[in-house]
């Protein structure tokens, strides 16, 4: 059993601090600390959520989560649902930009500058922006992230807890970070730094969010590998807990976390539970 340190911060005094437009960026103030008990022990594979399918790539748009893909000229900001219906999302096919009901959201792909077709070359190619309905138009945000839409790896990943999105990716125009957004107004509430490492397996709970490398993922060699934690209002994450095992799946306990991940590399069948409980 171990007892670690780290900063989070009170959601009320958190949502006291946000900008009051869309996609502004997290401007909050200093962390509190919290103490976590982090628990091992083995399990047997029948107990990890989901299915090792489920996890692989999951951080590629539409497998984790829902986005719609369109291109969006840069400097609109809203179109009518009637045009909306018209509105072309060459090169993919479709005519029509997708509408949520009102009082709910969507995420909207584009590529950067509206450029088709995309770059492969892994480069950055593509953005993210919030799409909102109200009253007979479509409101849609200005950039949240910046992403490279290509075979390999670079692409976002998604979890959302209490009203908040949180979106990863190691590849942005500010480096690896995770931004938490506002499912009801789309405002950026945080932007923190996290380590370069691609199709991780997250989570979130109420403290924040949690990464750790999936058998698939890609990073740099000097990357360090295990269970990363970003609280709330922190602009840097934390190591939680340093391991050279694959993670494949966390599961959320209200401000507990639970990790299932191989003890060792390569990946074997083997799987730990870790469970990270605040004290």
């Amino acid at each position: 059993m171990y007892l670690l340190a780290f900063p989070v911060v009170a959601s009320a005094a958190l949502a006291a601090s946000v900008p009051g437009h869309a996609g502004a960026q997290y401007q909050g103030g200093n962390p509190s600390s919290v103490h976590f008990t982090v628990e091992t022990s083995p399990t047997s594979w029948a107990t990890v959520p989901g299915s090792r399918a489920a996890h692989i790539g999951q951080g590629y748009p539409g497998e984790a989560y829902h986005i719609v893909r369109c291109g969006w000229p840069s400097n609109r900001t809203s179109i009518t649902v009637a045009q909306a219906k018209t509105f072309r999302c060459s090169p993919y096919g479709a005519v029509g930009l997708s509408v949520p009901p009102r009082g709910s959201f969507e995420i909207l792909s584009s590529p950067i500058g509206d450029k088709w077709p995309e770059s492969q070359d892994g480069s950055l190619s593509d953005e993210l922006r919030f799409v909102k309905h109200v009253g007979n138009v479509v409101e849609v945000g200005p950039n949240l992230m910046e992403y490279g839409d290509y075979s390999g790896g670079a692409r976002p990943s998604f979890d959302e807890e209490g009203g908040s999105l949180w979106i990863f990716d190691y590849k942005t125009e500010r480096g690896p970070e995770v931004i938490r957004v506002s499912t009801g107004s789309g405002e950026i509430l945080q932007r923190t730094r996290m380590p370069p490492i691609s199709r991780p397996i997250i989570g979130v709970n109420e403290l924040g969010f949690w990464l750790a490398q999936d058998s698939t993922s890609n990073y740099p060699s000097r990357t360090k590998l295990g269970i990363w934690f970003a609280p709330l209002g922190a602009s840097k994450s934390e190591l939680v807990k340093a391991t050279y095992g694959s993670a494949w799946a966390m599961k959320a306990d209200g401000k507990a976390m639970d990790v299932f991940i191989s003890p060792s590399w390569p990946a074997q069948r083997s799987v730990d539970v870790l469970r990270f409980t605040p004290s």
